[in-house]
């Protein structure tokens, strides 16, 4: 390690810091890839200044380009190719017969089944509980009319009551209230 610190240093003509991501990286298939190639790259000669001459064996030119190649099994694909290759998928996918289909189909089914069913008797207890409120309604509505009619029987019995045992202040107190009855019900 301290060869490779020695070597930085001298060409590049300060430390090397970045210990910590070659520590992360080091072992990653991108970068095993290029170790074994940089003596293959272009580099520049020191006396003249011009650039060498690439020869990279590994590289297969696009005459002999093999996917299946052992020698490019290692670097990973790239983002292009990817997506490419899952475009491949979804358009194999959608032309051949998926087999959970079926299965989703059922289960597509039977939630509609329990839905309808959920529905049904959400609606029957919607209709008791408006029965229900119906038959309050109902009573409330008899109830008031009981009422209404012990209210006419009360005011027949005022109307209809001897006054022969009154004085003269309740004879009077007792016509403004006949008064007030007929007027009520219309009786003249």
């Amino acid at each position: 390690m301290q060869a490779a610190y020695k070597i930085y240093f001298q060409d590049e003509g300060e430390k090397f810091t970045f210990e910590a991501a070659w520590r992360l990286l080091k072992d990653e298939p991108k970068w095993l890839a290029g170790s074994s190639e940089a003596s293959t790259k272009r580099r520049k000669n020191s006396t003249s200044g011009a650039y060498s001459s690439p020869s990279n064996p590994l590289t297969p030119t696009s005459s002999e380009y093999d996917p299946s190649s052992p020698t490019l099994s290692g670097r990973p694909i790239g983002q292009k190719e990817a997506k490419r290759k899952e475009k491949e998928k979804l358009v194999e996918m959608s032309y051949t017969p998926n087999v959970k289909y079926g299965s989703l189909k059922d289960d597509l089914k039977m939630k509609i089944n329990l839905m309808s069913m959920f529905a049904q008797d959400y609606a029957r207890s919607e209709g008791e509980k408006l029965e229900i409120e119906r038959k309050k309604v109902d009573a409330k509505i008899k109830k008031a009319a009981i009422a209404e009619e012990r209210l006419k029987m009360n005011d027949l019995q005022i109307l209809s009551k001897d006054t022969s045992n009154m004085d003269a202040r309740q004879l009077q107190a007792h016509e403004i209230l006949c008064d007030m009855i007929r007027e009520k019900y219309g009786i003249n």
